[in-house]
C-alpha cells in the first residue's frame, strides 16, 4: 500500500531545504554602540527625573499606614522581655524567685509536653496592635521581622541553630483562604532566618472553629478536635524542634501539637511565640472593654 504522503505530495522533499541568508552590509559594532549611547543616556536621564519626582510625591500620595517596625521599636523603646521575667516552662509572667526546677505556680502541678518556652513579651500594649496587623491586614513582612527577633532570642536562650528544625503551627486551607495569610508560617520563616534552623512544615491539622471565637473553657475541647498529625511519621532523633505560633492564650493548641511532635523523638522540643496572654493581662483587657462599652 502506498503511503498517503506520496499521493498527496509526491514532489515534496523528504528533508527541508537549508535556509539561505544572502549577505548584507553590517555596520561595525563599535559604531552601532556609539550611535546608541546618546539615546540610552537620554532615556536614563528621563527615567531618573521621573523616579525622583515619584519619590517626592509618594509619601504624600501613599503615606505609611504604619512606620517600619524597627522605627516603632526605637521610638517606643520596646525590648523583648528578659528571660527572668517569665517562666521558661509555660511562658507566664513571674516575679523574682517565683520559678524553680519544677516551674512556676502556674505550671508546677502539670508537665508541659515541651522542654523550653521562649517568648518576646506579654500580649498587651503595642504587641496586641502588631499581632493584629499581622493577622488581619496580612502584614507578612512584619511577621517575618518579628520572627527573626524571636529566632535571635532562641539563640540567646541556648538553641543550637545548626541542628534545629523550625515547625510552624499548621493551619487549614479554609482558614488560609479566609485570612489571606499563614501568619504562623511567616513568623516561622523569620525564626528560621534569625536562628539558622531549617524551616519545615511537618504537621497537618483538621479544620475546627477558631480558638479566638471560643471562651477559655471551650478551647481545650476544641484543640482536641484539631487532630494534629505528622504525615510520613518522620524520625526527629538528633534534632531540636521549635514549634512556632503567634500567641499562647490557654496553651491548649500548643499542647495538642507538641504532644504529636514529642512522639517523633526530638532531642529537645522548644515552643516559641511572639506573645503570651497572661490571666492578669486578659482580665485587664476585659475590664478595659467593659469600661469602653
Amino acid at each position: 500500500m502506498v503511503p498517503l504522503f506520496y499521493i498527496t505530495a509526491p514532489f515534496t522533499p523528504l528533508c527541508p531545504a537549508p535556509f539561505i541568508q544572502y549577505p548584507r552590509h553590517v555596520s561595525p559594532l563599535n559604531n552601532t554602540i556609539a550611535a546608541m549611547q546618546p539615546e540610552r543616556r537620554k532615556l536614563a536621564q528621563f527615567r531618573n527625573r521621573v523616579l525622583s519626582q515619584w519619590r517626592l510625591a509618594e509619601p504624600v500620595l501613599l503615606p505609611y499606614t504604619a512606620p517600619p517596625w524597627p522605627q516603632q521599636v526605637q521610638k517606643l523603646g520596646w525590648k523583648p522581655d528578659p528571660f527572668d521575667t517569665y517562666c521558661d516552662r509555660c511562658g507566664v509572667h513571674v516575679g523574682p524567685n517565683e520559678v524553680d526546677d519544677r516551674g512556676c505556680s502556674h505550671c508546677r502541678g502539670s508537665r508541659p509536653p515541651w522542654d523550653q518556652f521562649v517568648r518576646l513579651s506579654s500580649y498587651e500594649g503595642e504587641m496586641v496592635g502588631w499581632i493584629h496587623q499581622i493577622k488581619f491586614t496580612r502584614f507578612t513582612s512584619l511577621a517575618e521581622i518579628m520572627g527573626r527577633t524571636l529566632g535571635e532570642r532562641l539563640l540567646q536562650a541556648g538553641l543550637d541553630g545548626s541542628r534545629a528544625l523550625v515547625v510552624p503551627m499548621p493551619t487549614t486551607w479554609r482558614r488560609r483562604v479566609v485570612r489571606g495569610i499563614d501568619h504562623a508560617g511567616d513568623i516561622a520563616r523569620g525564626v528560621s532566618r534569625g536562628s539558622g534552623g531549617r524551616l519545615t512544615c511537618l504537621m497537618k491539622r483538621k479544620h475546627c472553629p477558631s480558638q479566638r471565637t471560643l471562651p477559655a473553657s471551650g478551647r481545650i475541647r476544641n484543640a482536641g478536635k484539631a487532630a494534629f498529625s505528622l504525615p510520613g511519621r518522620p524520625d526527629l532523633k538528633g534534632w531540636d524542634v521549635i514549634l512556632v505560633d503567634d500567641v499562647c492564650t490557654t496553651g491548649a493548641t500548643l499542647r495538642a501539637a507538641a504532644r504529636v511532635l514529642k512522639k517523633a523523638g526530638p532531642d529537645m522540643l522548644w515552643v516559641a511565640v511572639l506573645a503570651v496572654s497572661d490571666e492578669d493581662a486578659r482580665r485587664a483587657r476585659r475590664l478595659h472593654r467593659s469600661a469602653r462599652s
